[in-house]
């Protein structure tokens, strides 16, 4: 009786060690997702409405059209977005200033 005690105690144990490891692994992932989240959230809030507040004439800009399209153009008139190649940009609802360009290390051409 008492081995078997210690053999069903031996047992929770692993149970109890397993359920930890897989709450610490879904902890891990829980805070993985948030830390995407967050950065996508703050994408989100970096778009600006582009009727309410147009980016400046001839500036190149990120915006995003209605169906979800992204893609890098300027604004020639009011309702005017052209793409550097000079095509059309139809129903722009967003914009985004463009990042500065990355920085290359001295030397490394």
């Amino acid at each position: 009786m008492k081995h078997h005690k210690q053999s069903e105690a031996s047992m929770l144990r692993e149970i109890i060690a397993q359920r930890d490891a897989q709450i610490r692994e879904l902890e891990d992932r829980l805070y993985t997702d948030s830390l995407q989240i967050a950065k996508y959230s703050d994408v989100q809030q970096a778009w600006i409405n582009a009727k309410e507040q147009p980016p400046k004439r001839f500036d190149d800009v990120i915006v995003c059209t209605e169906n979800g399209r992204v893609v890098i153009a300027a604004r020639h008139s009011e309702n005017g977005y052209f793409t550097p190649a000079l095509q059309r940009v139809e129903n722009v609802i967003g914009w985004m200033p463009k990042p500065a360009p990355m920085e290359v290390p001295h030397g490394s051409h």
